[in-house]
């Protein structure tokens, strides 16, 4: 067998994911053997325990062309919920292709701060700044009922995704849809709550990134082409028209952000501004009040 390049019929499940790990690990992807498990997964349509037990039956013959091109994709840097189409995120699952930032664990944290803040604040209207997948507008809108959220992304083809999963999650009838440049296209009554996970990655940064995030992930979801605080400094200062007296104002921030967001967010006349770590000690999530 051309390890890299051929699968033979009557082959195993477990010997096609062992020859999909050599072929991903040999290209450098660093979740070899988790990868050619979960795209095994996605083309069989099984669950982990069938897998577990059908692993040393043959290979069904109508799917072994598409394993091989899951995997070869794969091979190539195409992040692994591009060719899935799927990710999970505050245990909700999304909708995700190649016109959307892949929904992270680190911005769970945000999502959990706010429902800690939610059970003082009561949200009841909140707007969601390039929302992409739509993850951090519907988890709250999932997780805090009555809660009427405005989706806001510049790009069509974002919203696009974000519509898909505001009807999976059946949401329609509390999430509302915006294609606006930051705010200037909202016309609604004044809010509790603006949340926004903004382009923060500065220009000088992007070529340190993985190359599944920086070949592959959208450009414009990831840095402003400047210092990564373009975003910070106009929502801030936007935002205060649109929130209510006492309503916040809640970021996903750079690791080395914190000191910087800050000082913006003082500038524009905020106060109890509080700065929060995520699982792994970093600098995450800055919440901050309208006076």
């Amino acid at each position: 067998m051309n390890q890299c390049h051929s699968l033979e019929e009557g082959i195993s499940i477990w010997h096609a994911m062992k020859w999909a790990e050599e072929v991903l690990r040999t290209s450098g992807r660093l979740d070899a053997q988790i990868d050619a498990k979960l795209l095994m997964l996605y083309t069989l349509e099984y669950t982990e325990s069938k897998l577990l037990l059908d692993r040393q039956k043959q290979m069904p013959t109508e799917h072994l062309e598409r394993y091989k091109d899951y995997v070869l994709t794969r091979a190539k840097g195409i992040p692994l919920q591009y060719i899935t189409h799927e990710q999970e995120f505050m245990g909700l699952n999304f909708y995700v292709n190649e016109n959307v930032l892949i929904p992270r664990q680190d911005t769970e944290s945000l999502i959990e701060k706010l429902l800690e803040k939610n059970e003082i604040a009561q949200f009841r209207k909140g707007i969601d700044i390039g929302t992409g997948t739509g993850c951090i507008g519907i988890s709250l809108a999932h997780y805090i009922k009555g809660l009427q959220m405005t989706l806001i992304d510049i790009s069509d083809k974002a919203l696009e995704v974000t519509k898909r999963n505001v009807k999976y999650h059946h949401l329609e009838e509390v999430i509302s849809i915006l294609k606006s440049d930051v705010l200037q296209a909202y016309q609604g009554e004044k809010v509790d709550l603006i949340v926004s996970n903004p382009p923060y990655i500065a220009k000088e940064d992007m070529l340190d990134l993985m190359i599944e995030v920086k070949e592959h992930e959208p450009h414009l979801a990831l840095t402003d082409d400047g210092d990564g605080l373009y975003f910070y400094r106009v929502i801030s200062k936007e935002a205060k028209k649109y929130l209510k007296k006492g309503g916040l104002l809640a970021y996903e921030i750079g690791y080395n952000q914190g000191e910087a967001v800050t000082t913006i967010l003082e500038n524009e006349n905020y106060e109890a501004i509080e700065l929060f770590q995520d699982l792994a000690g970093n600098d995450r999530v800055i919440i901050a009040k309208n006076k």
